[in-house]
């Protein structure tokens, strides 16, 4: 019996792609039930170390489990590993075969039906909104045409993005209409829609609501939750009820409260009504029991449908209308003037240059201000100059500098009311 087990085992490690050592954190997601287990994604540690292949070294990793089997698919790539547990280390064999990367940066992965799905992402010049289903047969990802093209991006700050298992739904807050490919048009739409993956279709909601429009750029995801998004928002933590259209706030009594915010950076995913959090190669992982009733309701909401309200009773307020015309009239002036007024006073509370920009932005839009001033472009050396990219590997510089320019753009949007962008890059001939 033993003659026979060392051979199996020294071909299960000579037939794997890549071996890691078992941490509590990967052993817990692994051994977790798929149905209760949702959507953990680690954002700065990495599960593979690629030595040798350079072009994925600053790549996440994104893990995905299904009916049998957890696996993990590289950020930015189409490259999907599954894990295999043992008694000290996890072994990771490849299951694709696919070979172009670069095309679904920042693209949100989500499993449905036993079937694993990638939706959206940065490439070749654009924001695209593919879905793209992953073919075991052919060992490649196949494209599912939708009613609409929704283009989104997945990260803490770049989408509020929910996906309900039990139902299909997938829920994006926000999306980006961009292509520089053809232009340097950029507009952030500020809508709520929710994909109905059976169906194949988007659905329109409504208009994001105005608290979470004000509260924009202090807001940015956690993780799933059992019943919602999990969001931190100027240092509050809230749950997105899309099911309810409701926001909802967790109680700043409970013990575990400052625990999750200084985790928010860190892995964070429910099992359950369970929280665990930590950091990928630490030997400890730490968890907290949550159920809905620790959240306290408020009387915000996630977006507006005030429009189809008006439309399914058209005929009805017309009748109205036609009566009250005047006062009607008379009150759409003035509260529109009130609302202007609140609109005005709510940006001068919440928006603070100390508090929106960093320093290395502010840096940054010093020097871009004064090239303009003086008619010079600003060069790629001096964006990285000022970030300190000078050292790093060219695939890092591009991504760091092209997300700095990103958010730059959105916070300068939202700041100036505009949905023009205000910085433009040009690519030389």
């Amino acid at each position: 019996m033993i003659i026979l087990f060392i051979p199996i085992l020294l071909v299960q490690k000579l037939q794997c792609d890549a071996q890691v050592k078992k941490t509590p954190l990967l052993e817990k997601i692994i051994r977790s039930d798929h149905k209760s287990t949702l959507n953990p994604s680690i954002e700065r540690g990495k599960v593979i170390d690629f030595k040798t292949d350079s072009p994925f070294n600053g790549n996440g990793h994104l893990i995905l489990k299904t009916k049998k089997n957890t696996y993990i698919q590289i950020n930015g790539t189409g490259r999907v590993y599954k894990l295999n547990i043992s008694q000290d280390s996890i072994y990771l064999d490849r299951e694709d075969k696919t070979t172009h990367f670069g095309y679904n940066i920042a693209s949100y992965p989500f499993t449905y039906r036993d079937t694993l799905y990638n939706l959206g992402g940065y490439g070749i010049w654009r924001i695209n909104g593919q879905l793209r289903k992953y073919n075991p047969k052919d060992r490649e990802w196949d494209i599912v045409h939708l009613n609409k093209e929704i283009g989104l991006m997945y990260g803490k700050r770049e989408g509020l993005i929910f996906f309900n298992k039990e139902s299909g739904k997938l829920y994006a807050c926000y999306y980006d209409k961009k292509n520089e490919a053809v232009g340097d048009h950029h507009e952030f739409i500020q809508e709520v829609w929710y994909l109905s993956v059976s169906e194949k279709k988007w659905h329109k909601l409504g208009e994001l609501s105005d608290f979470l429009k004000s509260n924009f750029l202090n807001t940015f995801s956690l993780c799933e939750s059992p019943w919602g998004l999990l969001i931190s928002s100027s240092e509050k933590i809230l749950l997105l009820d899309f099911n309810n259209n409701n926001i909802l706030k967790l109680s700043e009594n409970t013990i575990y409260y400052q625990s999750i915010l200084r985790n928010s950076y860190n892995t964070l995913f429910f099992v359950d009504s369970t929280l665990y959090f930590g950091q990928l190669n630490n030997e400890s992982i730490d968890s907290v029991v949550i159920s809905k009733n620790d959240f306290i309701k408020t009387e915000n909401r996630i977006y507006s449908n005030w429009e189809y309200k008006l439309r399914d009773h058209f005929f009805a307020l017309i009748f109205i209308l036609l009566i009250a015309i005047c006062i009607g009239l008379y009150l759409s002036f003035y509260w529109k003037k009130i609302r202007q007024l609140k609109i005005s006073e709510t940006e001068g509370a919440n928006i603070n240059e100390k508090t929106v920009f960093t320093e290395n932005e502010i840096s940054l839009l010093k020097i871009l201000l004064h090239n303009s001033l003086e008619k010079v472009e600003t060069s790629i050396y001096d964006v990285d100059s000022v970030l300190g990219l000078q050292k790093k590997p060219i695939n890092l510089q591009k991504k760091h500098r092209s997300d700095v320019l990103r958010s730059l753009n959105l916070k300068l949007a939202l700041t100036l009311r505009s949905s023009k962008e205000v910085i433009i890059r040009i690519r030389n001939s």
